[in-house]
């Protein structure tokens, strides 16, 4: 047993000491505090915009309707200078190309209603541009209100939406805000659990081969049985991930709790569903995690044993990648009907149920004995998986010389593990 945790123990500290696996884990967590912390960017940049202010230009024949969207102007953004000037066209853009307006307006009338051309140096959206039409566009509704008697008010009724409640049988059933905030968490978290199980199950790959391909194997196996060094290699690399996934942890914890203490809004976080995530949401993401990893890393070493050169690990673990795109791809298509028949269907078959019973999970209410079976038949699978991996492992990690494909290869590993 002491030989198992030596081999767990160096497996976690070779690859939590080299730069890769460093520079991933600081570059996950400059990710985590910046998305935790995005409406305090977008504020600041918001703010250092708004106290900049903007001079345009505007010629127009119409002294009422340079006063009118003056005025609508107002009401929407208070950054814009509206002057009012007598000249050409020809004028108007030589001054926006020395730099004496940021902008210049040709209002005048087309029939009854007014129409305005935009200037600018550059042939791009921005707020500015969206603001003056937007200035315009209420200066066109009010004549045409005025024309037909009505008011601002009686638009507003017109346009004021029906009243349309929807009521849910089931007390546990989401809102309709609690569903988006419930989507948009799922599919991060779905993310983390793609990214890893495939980043870490590759990892494992290429541990085995890459001691197989130096000859260090056949030094280990004289001391340490195969089948021990498979699972604590396993073992090893699953501590390596639930170690990164606690450093995430605590570092978003404690921007949480930070932005609590500052009283900084958490509205943008709150419509991605991280302001405070469900505590069962997060145990659902740590428990498919570990049981995707176990089941999709005992495959890779199994895989990776077979190979001999580190050139062909990523054609022998081609199949675990697929798996887990195709289980990815249905995640993604269920985020909006995860009760569809495919979607519960999959969750029940082990190779796709670590994402989609997830995915299920985090959306909507299933009932305890569907988990329980999800779970029930991913660990079983994980159990035969390990004991059929560790007698192809066996022989496989004495196995040198071109591959014959997959099957044959494995075969070949059974009957060496025998002898």
């Amino acid at each position: 047993m002491s030989k198992f945790w030596t081999i767990v123990g160096h497996t976690f500290t070779k690859h939590a000491m080299t730069k890769s696996y460093i520079i991933t884990t600081l570059i996950t967590i400059l990710l985590v505090l910046a998305v935790m912390n995005i409406d305090s960017f977008i504020s600041l940049f918001d703010d250092e915009a708004d106290s900049e202010e903007v001079t345009i230009a505007v010629a127009t024949d119409s002294d009422r309707l340079f006063g009118d969207v003056q005025n609508a102007l107002k009401d929407v953004e208070n950054s814009i200078i509206l002057e009012h000037v007598n000249t050409s066209d020809d004028t108007l853009q030589a001054a926006i190309k020395d730099g004496t307006y940021a902008g210049a307006l040709r209002l005048y009338y087309e029939g009854d209603e007014p129409a305005a051309t935009y200037y600018q140096e550059q042939n791009t959206s921005n707020e500015t541009t969206t603001s003056i039409k937007d200035a315009v566009q209420q200066v066109k509704e009010a004549g045409a209100l005025e024309q037909v008697g009505l008011t601002a008010e009686d638009l507003m009724a017109i346009e004021q939406p029906v009243m349309f409640d929807v009521i849910a049988l089931n007390e546990s059933s989401q809102t309709d805000q609690e569903r988006t905030q419930a989507t948009s968490l799922v599919y991060i978290l779905l993310f983390i659990i793609y990214f890893t199980v495939i980043m870490y199950g590759n990892m494992i790959a290429m541990e085995v081969a890459t001691e197989k391909s130096s000859r260090v194997m056949e030094i280990l196996i004289s001391s340490v049985s195969p089948v021990t060094q498979m699972f604590a290699k396993i073992v090893g690399v699953a501590l390596l991930g639930l170690f990164q996934f606690a450093l995430i942890g605590l570092v978003s914890g404690g921007s949480m709790l930070f932005r609590n203490d500052s009283g900084e809004s958490q509205g943008m976080l709150a419509d991605l569903g991280l302001a405070h995530p469900p505590v069962d949401t997060l145990l659902y993401l740590l428990l498919f995690f570990l049981l995707g990893y176990l089941f999709y890393a005992t495959l890779a070493a199994m895989l990776g044993c077979l190979v001999a050169r580190l050139e062909e690990v990523s054609q022998a673990v081609g199949p675990i990648n697929y798996l887990l795109i195709i289980a990815f791809i249905i995640a993604v298509f269920g985020l909006q009907n995860p009760e569809s028949s495919l979607v519960v269907w999959g969750s029940f078959i082990p190779p796709l149920a670590p994402i989609l019973m997830f995915l299920r999970t985090g959306l909507v209410e299933v009932p305890l004995w569907e988990i329980s079976l999800s779970v029930g038949l991913l660990v079983a699978s994980i159990i035969v998986l390990a004991l059929f991996g560790a007698k192809v492992y066996r022989g496989g990690v004495m196995m040198y010389g071109s591959r014959n494909g997959a099957l044959k290869d494995i075969r070949r590993a059974l009957r060496m593990g025998k002898q």
